[in-house]
């Protein structure tokens, strides 16, 4: 397990984000698993995906 920061977005009421200490097992994604996410995006498979948030990140925002 890594202990690290992460600035989290709208957290605080003026809407400027919060930088709070998280702990992740997961390893940073790497390149060629955000380019295969990014490619199913793209394919026929995903036609009926739009307006969502897509985490590709290991579980770490989970």
């Amino acid at each position: 397990m890594r202990l690290c920061q992460a600035t989290l977005p709208g957290m605080r009421s003026g809407g400027g984000g919060a930088v709070v200490n998280v702990a992740s097992s997961a390893p940073p994604a790497q390149p060629d698993q955000i380019a295969a996410v990014i490619s199913w995006l793209a394919s026929d498979e995903a036609s009926n995906v739009n307006g969502a948030v897509v985490a590709a990140d290991g579980g770490f925002t989970a």
